[in-house]
């Protein structure tokens, strides 16, 4: 089970290269208060969290409505 967790985890870490945004989001946020930046920060958590939960339960409901199969990605 932490082998399959590790190689998800591994996959959606280079994926999203959270490294690269880094940035990204201090070129658009320099001129932000801490508050400001804080608040950004916690908005765009919540909403990856919410798109990540829709696609946890409906991901295969949406890739059979778009007729997107796995075999697609490989």
């Amino acid at each position: 089970m932490f082998k399959e967790f590790i190689f998800s985890f591994v996959g959606i870490f280079v994926a999203l290269d959270v490294v690269g945004a880094i940035p990204f989001f201090i070129s658009l946020s320099h001129k932000m208060n801490s508050s400001e930046q804080k608040k950004n920060i916690d908005q765009s958590m919540v909403v990856a969290l919410i798109v990540a939960l829709v696609f946890v339960f409906l991901g295969n409901l949406i890739f059979k409505f778009l007729g997107i199969q796995i075999f697609d990605f490989k």
